[in-house]
């Protein structure tokens, strides 16, 4: 995600304009079968997930082990979809 913010202009109203290029691009990996991708996709791929389960550990530990699943989540976002 930090990526995504460097490579984008931060508007007037704090919004971000992604470039055209990125859209494409990541629209077409995100459509793409993981085995068709690129090497240097994967790689990426490969790259960030680790970097999602280095911070997992810490999160829980945080969380004193209350970590929400993807469903209750779902249920924050739609009950306060601001955040």
């Amino acid at each position: 995600m930090e990526y995504m913010f460097r490579q984008s202009t931060l508007n007037e109203d704090g919004s971000v304009t992604i470039p055209r290029s990125l859209v494409e691009r990541w629209k077409r990996q995100c459509e793409m079968a993981y085995k068709d991708l690129q090497e240097n996709e994967k790689n990426s791929d490969r790259y960030e997930t680790d970097r999602m389960i280095a911070i997992f550990p810490k999160i829980k530990s945080e969380s004193n082990g209350d970590v929400k699943g993807k469903k209750e989540c779902l249920e924050c976002d739609r009950d306060n979809p601001k955040g």
